[in-house]
């Protein structure tokens, strides 16, 4: 990811019980909010178990969705694109 260990975020491992969902929801805030300091520059994905349904990763704005397939990953930086 070539991100300085210093500024990187440590591992966080995610475990959803049968119909508990991660809400959808923004990685970053806008320039002018207090918390813009704290915008992630990249994410790594990793699916580390099958899922019977549900369970993917969607962009609304670019119509991309990623399926969690067991071993597979999907990997994506913040841009400062509107």
């Amino acid at each position: 990811m070539h991100v300085q260990i210093a500024h990187a975020e440590g591992l966080q491992d995610l475990h959803y019980e049968p119909g508990q969902e991660f809400k959808e929801h923004y990685g970053s805030f806008g320039p002018n909010n207090p918390s813009s300091h704290n915008n992630r520059i990249s994410t790594l994905v990793m699916y580390l178990n099958e899922v019977e349904k549900r369970g993917k990763t969607t962009f609304p704005n670019l119509g991309i969705i990623v399926k969690p397939v067991k071993g597979s990953a999907v990997y994506f930086e913040r841009t400062n694109a509107a």
